[in-house]
Order: C-alpha cells, then sequence, then structure tokens
C-alpha cells in the first residue's frame, strides 16, 4: 500500500488547465457520466429524427438470364440457346452489354 501512494505521489503533477480539467472529471465521475448518457440520448434523438425509407425505389438495370441443358456441351449451348436469345435482347431498346459464361453441367 506504501509503495502505490510512492509511486503516485512519484508521477509529475502539472499546473496546467488540462491538468485541471482532468483531476477535476477525476474526481466528479458520476457528473461525467450524466453527462455521456445525455449526449447518447440526443445522438439517439437525433438519429431517430432523421428522415428514412424503409424499402428506397432502387432500380437496378441488370437481367440475369440462366440456360441450362443437360447433355449438351458448352459450345452447343452457346450457339443454339444462348445467341438467339442475345439477339432478340439486343432488340430491346436501352440493351447496351451482353455477357455469357457457358460450363459444362452435370446431372
Amino acid at each position: 500500500m506504501e509503495n502505490q501512494e510512492k509511486d503516485i505521489q512519484e508521477l509529475p503533477h502539472g499546473s496546467g488547465g488540462i491538468y485541471k480539467m482532468i483531476g477535476w472529471l477525476a474526481t466528479n465521475q458520476t457528473t461525467v457520466y450524466i453527462f455521456t448518457f445525455m449526449v447518447f440520448l440526443a445522438g439517439l434523438g437525433i438519429y431517430k429524427s432523421l428522415p428514412k425509407e424503409q424499402f428506397p425505389d432502387i432500380k437496378v438495370p441488370q437481367i440475369y438470364v440462366q440456360t441450362i441443358y443437360f447433355g449438351t456441351t458448352p459450345a452447343d449451348i452457346e450457339n443454339v440457346i444462348n445467341k438467339p436469345i442475345e439477339k432478340q435482347l439486343k432488340t430491346l431498346s436501352g440493351v447496351s452489354v451482353s455477357n455469357r459464361t457457358p460450363c459444362k453441367m452435370y446431372r
């Protein structure tokens, strides 16, 4: 116990405003807790009053088409199925890019 008091006495003591403020905050912990809780409540109230939409209207300009034909090669699916679908999609207004990824699927 005496060693702890000796260690505390060896700490540097300042006379500036920051040292006085820290000393006051250390002695008035209840005030600090109340102030922190008040700031939290104010932030919570501001958050609740912010305008929000639960389901905003977002338009994603994408379409996803998946073609599956078991027992054929990816090249056949691309030539026989995917290319005619892409030709029809390109006739639509507003379609600018189309991507395809043929792959072999096993049943």
